[in-house]
């Protein structure tokens, strides 16, 4: 067996996904969860000494092609209620390419060159843990890397391999368990009908039962109701492969037949990403602001979109339960926008339209809480929230496919609920390491 044959078989496949995963890069890093405006200097200056401690530890040039970044921001206890997750990020994006003034270091760049790099972008508020002061966790991995493993993740998926059929079975069983455990549907068709008849004998009910008692039904028919509606609107690992599989194919080959073959393939897939992509699943957000299409514009019809989704679902107000972002976009021909702007000019919209509680507790009636004394204690204890917060965006540039509009396209997904499927990367790491694990014990 020669290299490339070696390669084909999953041994060897998992060496590469070995020598990937070596690649990438986790900061722990202790530093305010603020703006540009409001951060001081000197926090600024700490900040970039913790990171370029870090790679230099790592002995790490910035890079300089594609990255994919996730961003998990912990507020500490006993703050003020944090900024918003997306000026927080903004913020910190522009602080991990220049080196600010008081960072001795001869680098004209840490952890990369230009934002303009990054073309997977994801952003989350935790708020588990009791954390002292603000924690920002950041992972970075070559673009190029990631797309590795989401062709892995197909071939995984596909059972796409060398080797004969009788040394799958324990591979099999590993990475069916976590599809399993990721493909349990929050179906709760009771919770729909009984929210429906609740709302339906509202004056009755509380005749019946007292105000306090219905207030407390209501909030738990309506947590368990979006959580159905909003967990079963998040893609799971199947629909990411999907969605992102363009980008790792290569479309255009030399010869006629090939080139056939090659157009044919790219038709399906596109067909495929653009009913994923299609209302109902995603809300169409036209097209990226441009020359002739102005950010006021853009900002004017994504407000548009989300109210006609508030209008089309009324019973999912108020929202009970958290809310997740995905935007997912194709540059136009004459060039993109960063991820993070496109973020700004989409999020606060989400966040005002349709006001997600940061946490699920944060939407308990307030009534509720009084009534309850130690209930009020515990959550006196946490920390200051945000009125209302999404938990997480995340922004996806994608492969432009030759059917797709010069003016580019924009898709928002509004998902979540309060299981939660981790970010785009993190989906794609847990099916490789449960199908890494079992490779390693053949």
């Amino acid at each position: 067996m020669n290299r490339g044959e070696y390669l084909e078989t999953r041994r060897g496949q998992l060496s590469r996904l070995a020598v990937r995963q070596r690649k990438q890069r986790s900061l722990f890093l202790r530093c305010p969860a603020a703006t540009k405006n409001s951060m001081r200097d000197e926090d600024k200056i700490a900040f970039q000494n913790q990171v370029l401690n870090e790679l230099t530890h790592w002995k790490r040039r910035a890079y300089r092609g594609d990255i994919a970044l996730d961003f998990e921001v912990t507020p500490g206890q006993g703050r003020h209620a944090p900024p918003l997750i997306q000026t927080v990020v903004k913020n910190y994006l522009d602080l991990l390419h220049i080196p600010v003034k008081g960072v001795k270091t001869a680098r004209k760049r840490l952890l990369y060159r230009d934002d303009k790099q990054v073309k997977l972008l994801s952003a989350s508020y935790s708020h588990a843990g009791n954390k002292e002061k603000d924690e920002i966790w950041l992972r970075a991995a070559s673009m190029g890397d990631f797309l590795e493993d989401v062709a892995l993740a197909e071939r995984v998926l596909r059972d796409d391999f060398t080797e004969d059929a009788t040394t799958r079975f324990g591979e099999r069983l590993d990475v069916q368990r976590f599809l399993d455990d990721q493909a349990k549907r929050d179906d709760d068709d009771n919770a729909f009908e009984e929210l429906k008849k609740l709302n339906k004998d509202t004056g009755a009910m509380k005749a019946r039962y007292g105000e306090l008692a219905f207030q407390s039904i209501h909030w738990s028919l309506s947590q368990r109701a979006q959580d159905s509606f909003l967990g079963n609107a998040s893609p799971d690992i199947r629909q990411w492969t999907s969605i992102l599989a363009p980008q790792t194919r290569q479309y255009s080959v030399g010869a006629s037949d090939d080139t056939d073959l090659a157009r044919a393939l790219e038709l399906i897939d596109a067909t495929l990403r653009s009913m994923l992509l299609s209302p109902p699943l995603a809300l169409d957000l036209r097209q990226l602001p441009s020359l002739d299409y102005s950010k006021t514009e853009f900002k004017k019809a994504t407000r548009a979109a989300i109210s006609d989704y508030r209008k089309r679902y009324p019973w999912l107000f108020p929202l009970a339960v958290p809310v997740d972002v995905a935007i997912l976009f194709v540059p136009p021909t004459g060039g993109g926008v960063d991820l993070d702007n496109l973020a700004r000019y989409i999020v606060p919209a989400v966040n005002e339209e349709l006001q997600p509680p940061p946490t699920p507790t944060a939407a308990m009636p307030e009534d509720l809480i009084k009534a309850y004394p130690p209930l009020a204690a515990m959550l006196a204890e946490k920390r200051k929230l945000p009125s209302y917060s999404i938990r997480r965006y995340e922004v996806v540039e994608m492969r432009r496919m030759s059917s797709e509009p010069p003016e580019g396209v924009v898709r928002l997904i509004l998902h979540g609920g309060s299981r939660d499927k981790g970010t785009i990367q993190e989906q794609f790491q847990s099916l490789l390491s449960a199908w890494s694990k079992s490779i390693s014990r053949l």
